[in-house]
């Protein structure tokens, strides 16, 4: 399992109105990533990008929702590799 952050305060509401835990959304998105293929290092470098390679422990709310931003922007790309490349 993915673990990337601690903080349990923020809470990132999704579309449709249902909201989560904020490092629920960025596991849930690391996982639906690497089901599209990247590996778990891929993931790993990706969030390690955003946040300068400093520890994602250590993150803070505003890191955390561009952690999330960034991550679904890697989804949309990869969703959409998927799509067109499978017919």
């Amino acid at each position: 399992m993915l673990r990337c952050i601690l903080i349990t305060a923020i809470h990132y509401r999704l579309v449709g109105g249902l909201e989560m835990n904020i490092e629920e959304r960025i596991h849930q998105l690391c996982e639906k990533l690497m089901s599209l293929g990247y590996y778990r290092f891929q993931v790993k470098s990706i969030m390690q990008t955003v946040m300068d390679n400093n520890d994602m422990h250590s993150a803070n709310g505003d890191q955390q929702l561009k952690i999330v931003n960034v991550l679904e922007d890697y989804e949309k790309l990869a969703n959409d590799y998927v799509l067109a490349y499978s017919k």
